[in-house]
C-alpha cells in the first residue's frame, strides 16, 4: 500500500487540479491487515467490546467478511463509545472510542486522504498532521519571537469548532480532490455514525470529535491559512507571522491588518 500511497502523493503534488477516482480498490484485505497490525493493542475497546487480541484470533476470516461487506456497500460503522477524561480545572472532556474494526477502516481511509491532501496543506498548519505536533508549533512561534521584532500577538481560537463542523461542507471540500462516490459515501457514514453513552444512542450531526476525520476539518480552516495572514498560504514574513494548531492560531506584529482579514474567513 505504501507504494500506491507514494504514487498518489506524487500525482497530487504535480497536478493540483487532479481528482482521484477508483480509490476503493485500495481498501482491500492486504491494506486492512496492515492497518490492523498498526493499531495499538492496549487501547480501549468500542461499543462491541472487541479487543485487538480477540479480533486477531480469527483475523483472516474476519478480514474476508469485512472486505465482502465493503465491496457490497453493506458495511456500516458502529457508534463510538463515549467516555470522559479529566481536563484542567476539574472539567471533563468527552472522548469517543470507535470499535476496533472501525478503527481499521478509518485508518485505511485516512492514509489515502492524507496522501492526497497533505501536499495542499500549508506549512504553517500543525494540527493532526503526520510528523507535526503542538510542540513543533510552539517551537516555531518561539523561534519567530526570539529573532524578529514582534510588537503584538493575537492568540485566537474558533469556539466550539469541532462541535459545529458542517458535514456537507466538509464533503464538498473533499470533492475538490476525490471523485470516487463510494469512497465519499463511506466517509459520510463515519461522520454520521454517532455516539453511544450509557446505552443511549445520539447523533452528532455537527461534530467531528468522534472520528479520525477530525484531521480533515483542517480543510475548512484551510481558508484562514490561505487568506488570513497574507498570500502564499500563510508563509512567515519579515513583519508578520501566522501559526495554527487545529482551531487555535497565533498572529504576530501587524495584528490589525491580519485580524480584519481573518474575520472575513
Amino acid at each position: 500500500m505504501e507504494t500506491k500511497l507514494s504514487l498518489i502523493t506524487r500525482i497530487a503534488k504535480s497536478d493540483k487540479d487532479c481528482k482521484f477516482n477508483n480509490l476503493m480498490h485500495m481498501i482491500n484485505k492486504d491494506s486492512l491487515r496492515e492497518c490492523f497490525k498498526l493499531l495499538t493493542g492496549n487501547k480501549a475497546a468500542g461499543v462491541d467490546r472487541v479487543t485487538k487480541e480477540e479480533y486477531g484470533m480469527n483475523l483472516e476470516e474476519n478480514l474476508n467478511k469485512l472486505v465482502v461487506k465493503m465491496k457490497q456497500m453493506s458495511y456500516r460503522p458502529q457508534a463510538c463509545r463515549r467516555t470522559y477524561i479529566p481536563k484542567v480545572g476539574g472539567k471533563l472532556r468527552p472522548l469517543g472510542i470507535p470499535a476496533l474494526e472501525d478503527k481499521m477502516v478509518q485508518m485505511a481511509f485516512s492514509r489515502i486522504l492524507e496522501a492526497i491532501f497533505e501536499v495542499d496543506f500549508c506549512d504553517n498548519s500543525y494540527g493532526y498532521r503526520k510528523g507535526r505536533s503542538c510542540h513543533d508549533a510552539l517551537a516555531r512561534i518561539n523561534s519567530r519571537l526570539m529573532v524578529k521584532p514582534v510588537n503584538y500577538i493575537v492568540d485566537a481560537d474558533i469556539k466550539g469548532f469541532f462541535d459545529n463542523v458542517d458535514h456537507q461542507w466538509l464533503i464538498r471540500f473533499l470533492e475538490v480532490r476525490v471523485a470516487d462516490k463510494k469512497f465519499l459515501r463511506y466517509i459520510t457514514r463515519f461522520l454520521k455514525s454517532g455516539v453511544m453513552e450509557e446505552g443511549k444512542y445520539m447523533m452528532m450531526d455537527g461534530s467531528v470529535k468522534y472520528s479520525v476525520y477530525i484531521f480533515f476539518s483542517d480543510m475548512i480552516i484551510y481558508n484562514i491559512d490561505k487568506n488570513g495572514p497574507g498570500p502564499n498560504c500563510g508563509k512567515l514574513y519579515e513583519n508578520r507571522f501566522y501559526i495554527r494548531f487545529t482551531s487555535t492560531f497565533h498572529c504576530g506584529k501587524r495584528v490589525e491588518i491580519m485580524w480584519k482579514t481573518v474575520r472575513k474567513c
